[in-house]
């Protein structure tokens, strides 16, 4: 799953390094503004730099990386958000519902891309999943579809069960 998240993420950047790159040589680098509450590298934001580096993208050549780890601090992410815009970057890149909201209130300009956002409509990142609006675009593991049947084959697995309790919050 999380392999998929980062394909995808990596197919809209490379994306837009390539339209970019067409447009006209650049003289700087697509500079990736990455926001995030937590301490250091995420699996997301090593994936999104080796990724890219896979696909023949040269760190400080073709992309720059701008990280803003906040050590667990959510009330820091808007000013974090806020000094990205700030910096002028070409695209931002969040790694949780908290960080991409944060995203969505600095900028109504420089693209968004989401991830780890479970539910974004719900959030209010996005209006619909066919057309997000806006500057905003994401993955998710969202399947509200299969709930239902998880329980299901839970059910099966476990002879007698009676109750089921999820702890689940979207805006963690």
């Amino acid at each position: 799953m999380v392999r998929r998240f980062i394909f995808l993420i990596l197919a809209f950047i490379c994306g837009l390094l390539i339209a970019d790159s067409r447009a006209a040589e650049r003289a700087t680098p697509i500079k990736i503004g990455v926001l995030t509450d937590s301490w250091g590298p995420t699996p997301g934001v090593v994936g999104l730099r080796d990724g890219l580096e896979k696909l023949g993208h040269r760190e400080n050549k073709d992309f720059v990386l701008g990280v803003r780890f906040n050590q667990g601090d959510v009330a820091a992410l808007p000013a974090a958000a806020r000094d990205l815009v700030q910096q002028g970057v070409d695209v931002l890149f969040t790694v949780n519902p908290a960080s991409a909201k944060a995203a969505q209130v600095a900028t109504k300009n420089i693209p968004i891309v989401f991830s780890g956002a479970a539910d974004p409509i719900g959030l209010g990142l996005i209006q619909s999943f066919a057309r997000p609006g806006g500057n905003i675009t994401g993955v998710t593991d969202i399947d509200l579809e299969l709930d239902g049947k998880r329980l299901e084959v839970l059910k099966e697995m476990i002879p007698g069960l009676i109750s089921v309790k999820i702890s689940f919050s979207i805006r963690c």
